[in-house]
């Protein structure tokens, strides 16, 4: 997996992109989950992630311009990948197969490629 995020971080100079990261931009683009609230929820019930650590990576990950969500005291909007989590979502498969990496998270604590 490793080499995984250092490919996507060459790609991405300037994002620090983690496997958990990668992990929540490949679940936002499927486009499952409409709101951030409901996104958190769905992502620590399903891979064992903390809410406050979803919280804090989607907060990173939009300041990085990858995602766009409402935070408090915002205009209600959804949440969605930008141009950027578009383009980082689309660059990942061509590399390494995100889903089966997905599907291999093991209670939140890492990546098994096994």
């Amino acid at each position: 997996m490793q080499v995984l995020t250092t490919i996507v971080n060459s790609k991405f100079a300037g994002i620090s992109i983690s496997e958990k990261k990668l992990v929540i931009v490949y679940e936002i683009g499927l486009n499952l989950i409409p709101t951030a609230t409901e996104f958190v929820n769905y992502v620590s019930a399903k891979y064992g992630f903390s809410e406050s650590g979803v919280w804090y990576m989607l907060k990173s990950l939009k300041r990085a311009g990858v995602v766009d969500f409402t935070e408090k005291g915002e205009e209600q909007r959804p949440l969605i990948l930008t141009d950027a989590g578009m383009v980082l979502m689309r660059t990942v498969p061509k590399h390494v197969s995100v889903a089966p990496v997905v599907q291999s998270v093991h209670s939140g604590r890492g990546f098994s490629l096994s």
